[in-house]
């Protein structure tokens, strides 16, 4: 074996098998170019198939299906474990994404190794439920092997493709897992930059489509004050500073999350063509790109979208102030912290209950239970038990209710009018809206 075809393998071995951080290093030449990736890109990819006719992959432990998807460096496979039955039950949900990277085509292309590189990387430190996971990594003579897990429904651009756009209402549960899910890049000094329909898996599309962001190929680590040169990610959803300026920080990612919401409200990017087309139609923009009007809007998705949407990455919306804002909400997002807040504004309910404060033991129980909600109607697989979460709102939102009569000048040990153990929305909705006197 070669030396120059051993290289690659030996870097992307010592990342996946080393438990320390990779601190990803800023280098111009692991940056995609854009021009030279449009000329290379459909020959590359007519290479790759001639040798893949010839060289099939063989994944160990693993069998290979149906084609998922194909790009320039490698094929992706829906798979399953070999040592798993199939025909049967024990055979359903245990499927695999396989991602087969020609090491031949990997190793004459710099910054495409250095992309490799990043995205295990990166992968095998992440573990959220709206990111897709990398299960297992291995290589043989002629390929790479990155072991996803498997998303039944394909991605977001298939859906939008099938449905044309989606309601606000629909537009906002798929927005609020992608800040989920950027929240937690955040939280590890990690900007994605290449958001796009195409790179949001869909795990499950009923009752609720469950988002799983991949494809962490252009994906970097970042400090507070970093910036970047180049070019990255995908023409029409790629920040005006790459474009016009080729400079960048993780502020563009929140662009791409912009053009995203408006691709899913109205069936289109706000600006379409070639790179010279679209960059004369940025530098036309003052402020924010203009909305139509031919969709009815709540004011928090408008708000948000012009916010997103700025030229200037200076005057673009702060990612504390996304995840704050009143369309993304992600304090009651249902998540285990939400349920933990839910638990500590309860308990100082009933330690504000139990020393007689009316009024302070009412707006906490309110707080708990609008914490609690979300987590109770979450249609995704949670780690808490809904018949308990349940049980327990109940209690609180019959003694919430007590405490408001008590606000309007009743007894509260007066018993309730009517014994339920249901949690009525409205009910709760009356509880979480009132106006305290």
């Amino acid at each position: 074996m070669s030396e120059t075809v051993d290289r690659p393998i030996q870097n992307l071995s010592a990342i996946f098998l080393s438990d320390s951080p990779l601190s990803i290093s800023l280098r111009t030449s692991s940056f995609c170019s854009l021009s030279s990736s449009r000329h290379t890109g459909q020959k590359l990819a007519n290479n790759r198939m001639l040798q893949m006719e010839t060289v099939k992959p063989q994944p160990k432990g693993y069998v290979l299906s149906e084609c998922l998807g194909s790009g320039s460096f490698g094929t992706v496979y829906k798979a399953r474990s070999s040592t798993t039955q199939t025909g049967g039950e024990s055979s359903r949900g245990n499927y695999v994404a396989v991602k087969c990277i020609l090491r031949r085509q990997i190793v004459r292309y710099k910054e495409s190794e250095d992309n490799l590189i990043a995205e295990i990387s990166l992968l095998k430190k992440l573990k959220h439920p709206h990111i897709v996971e990398l299960v297992d990594f291995s290589w043989d003579l002629n390929f790479i092997y990155l072991i996803l897990e498997y998303c039944a429904d394909k991605d977001l651009e298939e859906l939008l493709k099938k449905q044309g756009h989606f309601s606000e209402s629909e537009t906002k549960q798929l927005i609020r897992q992608l800040a989920s899910a950027l929240q937690y890049l955040r939280s590890k000094s990690i900007g994605h930059f290449d958001l796009k329909p195409q790179n949001i898996l869909v795990a499950c599309k009923k009752p609720n489509p469950v988002l799983k962001l991949g494809d962490f190929g252009f994906a970097r680590s970042f400090s507070v004050e970093d910036k970047a040169v180049g070019l990255r990610g995908s023409l029409l959803y790629m920040a005006p500073e790459m474009l016009l300026r080729r400079q960048f920080d993780p502020k563009a990612d929140l662009w791409s999350v912009g053009v995203i919401l408006y691709r899913c409200l109205y069936g289109r990017t706000p600006f379409i063509g070639n790179m010279q087309s679209i960059r004369r139609q940025l530098q036309a923009v003052r402020g924010s790109v203009p909305l139509p009007t031919t969709l009815s809007l709540s004011v928090d998705c408008r708000d948000l979208m012009i916010r997103l949407l700025r030229v200037d990455p200076k005057q673009r919306i702060e990612f504390d102030h996304f995840f704050s804002h009143p369309f993304v909400d992600m304090q009651h997002y249902p998540s285990a912290a939400c349920l933990a807040r839910a638990d500590s504004y309860a308990k100082m309910a009933i330690a504000a209950d139990e020393a007689g404060r009316v009024h302070q033991a009412f707006l906490l129980y309110r707080e708990a239970l609008e914490y609690y909600m979300p987590c109770l109607l979450c249609s995704e697989n949670v780690c808490w038990n809904r018949d308990d979460l349940r049980d327990k709102m109940c209690q609180y939102l019959n003694r919430a209710e007590a405490l408001k009569r008590s606000l309007a000048n009743r007894d509260p040990k007066t018993p309730l009018t009517r014994s339920t153990n249901q949690v009525d929305i409205a009910r709760l909705f009356s509880v979480c809206t009132v106006e305290s006197r």
